[in-house]
């Protein structure tokens, strides 16, 4: 074992196909007091230690590694877990592999919708980005979507981006596809985005709150519902 390894890496050595590999994520942790009275006018206080803002710790692996002729494979595997609990085991979160190039970025994978962005950035809490209980903007929207193609266009005009997905299924929406367009200068900020999901019977596009508990705007009667939702948003700092 001892040598096959020492050969593997002296031909890794010899080639030159090195990765760059990042390890990275967040741990959320605190204790918590949280008091609440009822209509009868009873007050009762829970203390407890768990997750504070993030909604979810996260453990990911990326590496990126140059293919020459000015094209780049990417790839990331993400992970939700849990500091507090040892009842919460990993469960799977934006994970991808990509090439990049002049041509832009493809990548393959589970990933944040473009609407995801589009939302976050009209959120002043910045909740939406982990929770999923921010104040503006459909939560069905700012989500992700598994077994879906993203292509992000290379940046033509300075300060503008095009993103454009097409996911297939293994979520409650169905088959979706979607895309944002954003454009950012000195300060200024405006997005778009635009998406068709088709829903199954009984599936809930829904919306955010502060408290986390999400909103059901919508929910369908028939499998096959073609839903088509939009977002936009302009800010300047």
């Amino acid at each position: 074992m001892k040598k096959t390894l020492v050969a593997v890496a002296a031909l890794a050595t010899i080639s030159g196909a090195m990765a760059d590999v990042t390890i990275g994520g967040l741990v959320d942790a605190g204790v918590y007091s949280i008091g609440a009275t009822t209509a009868a006018g009873v007050k009762t206080t829970t203390v407890g230690v768990g997750p504070q803002n993030n909604g979810s710790d996260e453990l990911f692996f990326m590496a990126t590694e140059d293919l020459d002729g000015g094209l780049k494979a990417t790839a990331r595997l993400g992970f939700n877990v849990n500091a507090t609990s040892s009842a919460s085991g990993p469960t799977n979160r934006i994970s991808y592999l990509g090439l990049a190039g002049s041509f832009g970025e493809v990548q393959v994978g589970e990933q944040w919708k473009p609407g995801f962005f589009t939302v976050l950035n009209a959120d002043f809490t910045g909740l939406v980005s982990t929770s999923g209980a921010g104040v503006v903007g459909p939560g069905a929207m700012a989500a992700y979507t598994a077994n879906s193609i993203t292509y992000t266009l290379p940046k033509f005009v300075d300060g503008l981006g095009v993103q454009y997905q097409k996911g297939y299924g293994e979520n409650t929406a169905g088959s979706t596809s979607g895309y944002r367009i954003e454009y950012t200068n000195s300060g200024f900020y405006a997005s778009y985005s635009a998406e068709t999901a088709s829903m199954t019977s009984g599936a809930t596009f829904a919306g955010n709150t502060i408290g986390g508990t999400s909103d059901a705007l919508l929910t369908t009667t028939a499998t096959g519902t073609n839903l088509k939702s939009s977002f936009y948003n302009a800010s300047y700092d």
